[in-house]
């Protein structure tokens, strides 16, 4: 169904869904990013379909808009937020914590839940981001829903009357709210006490005997659907492209990678679901581009019919990127077959001890055969993902990074010569940020000095190369996201008058420490940007029930120092992080 008010720039999607408001339980759908980003996120995608498969449920999106914020009206019917029942905000990344406290304002409601009155509606958070460490923001909301949607989605159905009661006090109905599932999380029943100490740790967390602890995320374990995109538009960086999810998690084990772990084990989708969302799903919204979500996890001959079936359904196939050692002959000629103009490899470090430093698993050889076999197939321009500041990073490691960008260009030149034609190289480069729940999480971060540093001298060195082009992240943004990704509830306060300061996160900590002397918050901003000792415990984040044990992460984080790697997650064969309920 074509929607959308005209002149606007979701007029042109294609599959929003739209019911009638009389007798339904109304939800506003909030992503806190503008409407490409939103409509480029399949979890988005998926929470908005699975609600609105209940006829008893009417959801539509709202989403951040900086021209278009008051009033913010919804995308399927221009309602106004305060004639929905039910807010979710469904938070995919650190950054978008800040646009939250301007978004509850804007909405007309107290922005910090404590303080909200009975008959306003509540606020509930879900997504990868607030499901790995929701304490920065945990203030702002009445409740989260930890971990994946899908095999909760019936028992939070059942919990709206409850939550929509206004008859009852609101704290009552979020304890009454909580009991349905123990990945309903809502904080005002829990109490941190803080470690004078160690900024980041929590000594203890009050509750009544009836609340769970701590929280255990949902995890699914597949059906007979997969999640796919059920709204098509060409307003995102992917165009008018159906995004597919072929698996879920990644066992790779990348040491810097949180949704890697918190989305552990890995699981695929069954080929024939995958194949029925290719055909039925392009069928309906007329596109002939079709993304796939999830390849890490899928073995090579699945990758490789996936690709055949979207051949055979005559569709474009694309990828948001690719390891270099599963970059066949045979996969590469699909790709060809598909009409992709441009490969993306996931690099992340130039050097090879690096690289095993951080878990990768990817010699040099691995990277210039996977770029010979792109190339040799008329897949003519690469992009090529890297990452800066890394642990223990040194100045041999910028420089082979540098070699190693000039070997594939050179590699680009022997096949331009033969085939006429020459294709560009880019290399994008984000800054590392020490993430809650991976192995590195007790490493700090680059210096902004030491980080401009080899970002010029990568410029200098292959700025002047024909056809190649460099990108990078922002330091500052990347230190933000350090800051938030550890962050305690302390920071809320901080985090609500980021917007009155331009999204100054620095200034807000230090105008919260002169005013207030909130000294607490501005030592967690430091320690959470430096290197923590491994005897901190307790972290503010492990409220969340991760299966993954801090012992193993601990091993990780000893052999990553070794340069030690380790195999890719088997399920069947081992249990050793706890994601299998195993023991190390």
């Amino acid at each position: 169904m074509e929607g959308g008010p005209k002149g606007y720039k979701w007029a042109l999607e294609k599959g929003a869904i739209r019911k009638r408001w009389s007798g339904r339980a109304r939800i506003a759908l909030v992503f806190p990013n503008e409407y490409k980003v939103a409509m480029g996120n399949l979890g988005f995608h998926t929470v908005y379909a699975l609600l609105n498969s209940f006829d008893s449920v009417l959801c539509e999106r709202i989403v951040w808009d900086p021209d278009r914020l008051s009033p913010t009206l919804s995308i399927e019917s221009g309602r106004r937020i305060d004639e929905f029942d039910i807010i979710m905000f469904s938070v995919s990344f650190e950054l978008d914590f800040l646009k939250l406290p301007p978004m509850l304002q804007h909405f007309n409601l107290h922005i910090r839940a404590e303080d909200r009155e009975k008959t306003e509606p509540a606020v509930i958070g879900g997504g990868i981001a607030l499901s790995i460490n929701p304490e920065p923001v945990a203030p702002f909301m009445d409740a989260v829903i930890v971990g994946e949607f899908e095999p909760i989605v019936d028992a939070f159905i059942d919990a709206l009357p409850v939550l929509m009661d206004s008859s009852i006090e609101r704290v009552d109905r979020l304890r009454e709210f909580s009991y349905y599932s123990r990945s309903f999380y809502v904080p005002r029943l829990y109490m941190p006490s803080y470690s004078n100490s160690h900024p980041l740790c929590v000594t203890g967390w009050g509750h009544k005997k009836d609340i769970h602890f701590p929280v255990v995320p949902a995890r699914w374990e597949g059906g007979e659907t997969v999640a796919r995109s059920v709204i098509t538009t060409p307003d995102t960086a992917f165009g008018n492209m159906m995004l597919i999810e072929v698996a879920r998690g990644c066992g790779h084990g990348c040491r810097f990678c949180a949704a890697g772990f918190a989305y552990r084990p890995p699981r695929r989708w069954r080929l024939d679901n995958i194949k029925e969302a290719i055909i039925d799903g392009s069928a309906s919204y007329r596109t002939d581009s079709i993304g796939l979500v999830g390849l890490e996890a899928s073995d090579d001959n699945t990758l490789n019919e996936i690709i055949e079936i979207a051949l055979f359904s005559k569709k474009r196939v694309s990828f948001s990127s690719l390891r270099a050692d599963r970059i066949s002959p045979k996969f590469a000629y699909l790709l060809s077959k598909s009409g992709i103009k441009v490969a993306t490899i996931g690099v992340e470090a130039g050097s090879e001890q690096m690289r095993k430093r951080i878990n990768k698993r990817l010699t040099d050889n691995d990277i210039l055969r996977a770029v010979h076999t792109l190339l040799s197939h008329g897949i003519k321009n690469l992009k090529l993902y890297f990452m800066l500041g890394l642990p223990e990073e040194g100045d041999d490691d910028i420089i082979n990074t540098v070699n190693l960008l000039k070997k594939i260009k050179e590699t680009m030149l022997y096949y331009a010569r033969r085939k006429g034609s020459m294709g560009m190289l880019t290399a994008s480069f984000s800054i590392f940020v020490p993430k809650v729940l991976t192995p590195f999480q007790w490493y700090g971060q680059a210096g902004s000095k030491e980080l401009s540093e080899r970002i010029n001298f990568i410029k200098r060195a292959v700025g002047p190369i024909p056809n190649m082009r460099t990108k990078f992240d922002s330091i500052k943004n990347a230190r933000y996201q350090a800051i938030l990704s550890k962050g305690t509830r302390r920071l809320s306060r901080a985090i609500e008058l980021t917007f009155k300061l331009n999204f100054n996160l620095d200034k807000a900590i230090k105008q919260l420490t002169a005013r207030n002397g909130q000294e607490a918050v501005l030592n967690e901003s430091i320690k959470a940007i430096e290197k923590i000792p491994l005897d901190y415990n307790c972290f503010s984040w492990e409220i969340i029930g991760h299966n993954i044990k801090k012992e193993y992460l601990l091993l990780e984080y000893e052999k990553s120092l070794k340069k030690i790697e380790t195999e890719q997650c088997n399920p069947l064969m081992c249990k050793a992080c706890g994601a299998c309920k195993g023991d190390i």
